[in-house]
């Protein structure tokens, strides 16, 4: 079947968007420093890290697929792609 991961992103972005209502309504009922709270809180990270990591992975793809047509034609060093690449491995843009 394969999901692209677009689709992927937009499954995880409901998930989260469920488990933050779970958490808002639930905290009113459990104590908010309850393992339970803090599982849903690391899963809803979990979910942003995953999000953030599959961003990268795009952008990542991106270069590459730029770098191999680029063909010598912008006479672009490897150290110039390769400098993209880590910029945006080393991005720490979790949201």
């Amino acid at each position: 079947m394969g999901m692209s991961i677009e689709e992927v992103i937009k499954e995880l972005n409901w998930e989260i968007k469920v488990h933050s209502r779970v958490i808002k309504e639930e905290a009113n009922n459990v104590d908010v420093e309850s393992d339970w709270m803090k599982h849903w809180e690391s899963v809803i990270e979990a979910f942003n890290i995953a999000i953030n990591t599959m961003r990268k992975y795009q952008k990542i793809k991106e270069i590459i697929v730029d770098w191999e047509s680029d063909g010598g034609a912008f006479e672009m060093s490897e150290p110039y792609w390769l400098r993209l690449i880590r910029e945006v491995v080393e991005d720490g843009g979790e949201k």
